[in-house]
Order: structure tokens, then C-alpha cells, then sequence
């Protein structure tokens, strides 16, 4: 059986079309002041919309059951400029 690759991403992106979701992840380098600078090992992932739901379903059971377990992730949410497809 073939091992799967291994990577660490600290940012993530999604764009979607009307028949995907692509969600580019990648580990953004930053200045000491947290200024991005870079981003390295990006990893593309197209998924179909039935599965980015699931996703997101699985994702938030999971963080919440994280929370419940470890406590509050603090972190500051994305501001969404309300575009679609870029």
C-alpha cells in the first residue's frame, strides 16, 4: 500500500465553481511582526459540493467535541468580502 504524503498547512483557501470546491492549503511564512510573506508546499484539493458539505459538518462536530474536551480555540475569524468565485 502506497503512504500517503504528509503536510502541515497553517492557511487554507477555497474557491468553488458550480460543480467543485477547491481548497488550497499551504504553510504561509510570516515576518517577526506577523506580516505574511510567503507561502510554501501549497496542496490543491478539489472536492465535489455533496462532500465540502459533509466536510464542513465533520469539521465542526469535531472542533466542538476538541473544545468540549481541551477548551476554547481563540482565534480571530476570516472577514468575508461576500465575493464568490474568484
Amino acid at each position: 500500500m502506497h503512504e500517503p504524503n504528509l503536510n502541515y498547512a497553517n492557511y487554507v483557501e477555497v474557491k468553488w465553481s458550480p460543480v467543485d470546491f477547491k481548497l488550497i492549503f499551504a504553510n504561509q511564512t510570516t515576518t517577526a511582526g506577523g506580516e505574511a510573506i510567503d507561502l510554501h508546499g501549497r496542496t490543491y484539493l478539489s472536492v465535489s459540493p455533496h462532500l465540502a458539505k459533509q466536510l464542513l459538518h465533520v469539521l465542526n462536530y469535531t472542533v466542538q467535541q476538541y473544545e468540549n474536551s481541551v477548551g476554547t480555540i481563540n482565534v480571530p475569524l476570516p472577514n468575508f468580502d461576500g465575493g464568490q468565485n474568484k
